[in-house]
């Protein structure tokens, strides 16, 4: 009877997985009441082992204390959190009308798997959102240039001169009317 045992196998040990919330990373910060908003934020896993991420299990969320707004994991852009940094997308969710304007700061949760085993983390969010009341262009004039008068028929080129005024909080890029 032989006792004798041979290891021919390695196992390699590695730290656990640790995410933290790597500071000024919370993308966009100024959100528009009633838009749709895909947020990211950038973990940082100083552990050594990967995380595979549940999509339908994690997720960022912050509320004005009567509405909530909450996006899971977009995991078709952030399926695992690898040791080193990382960028995790969530799913593209509406901001209610009905939010209070204000400032916010978000919780995320990441849950999922780690070597085989259940993982879940909170990693503490230092930055905030601010939710805004949405942009409101009105058209206060149109003028013709170089007069509002015409003929039928005529060929001569005139330019249009529209003035547009933002009334809303949001910040407006006008790429063309």
């Amino acid at each position: 009877f032989d006792t004798s045992m041979a290891l021919a196998d390695s196992a390699d040990v590695v730290a656990p997985a640790d995410l933290q919330y790597v500071a000024s990373s919370l993308m966009p910060s100024i959100v528009s009441k009633n838009s749709s908003v895909s947020f990211s934020v950038d973990l940082m896993n100083n552990g050594g082992a990967t995380v595979f991420i549940t999509p339908g299990s994690s997720f960022i969320t912050f509320t004005d204390g009567v509405n909530v707004y909450t996006a899971y994991v977009d995991g078709e852009r952030s399926d695992r959190a690898l040791p080193g940094l990382n960028t995790i997308w969530f799913r593209s969710v509406v901001v209610r009308d009905a939010f209070a304007t204000g400032d916010y700061t978000p919780s995320v949760h990441i849950a999922g798997m780690e070597n085989g085993i259940a993982f879940a983390a909170d990693p503490a969010v230092t930055d905030g959102v601010s939710v805004q009341e949405p942009s409101q262009l009105a058209i206060n004039s149109i003028d013709i240039i170089p007069s509002n008068r015409m003929t039928a028929d005529q060929s001569q080129a005139r330019l249009g001169l529209v003035r547009v005024e933002n009334n809303g909080a949001a910040m407006v890029r006008l790429d063309s009317l």
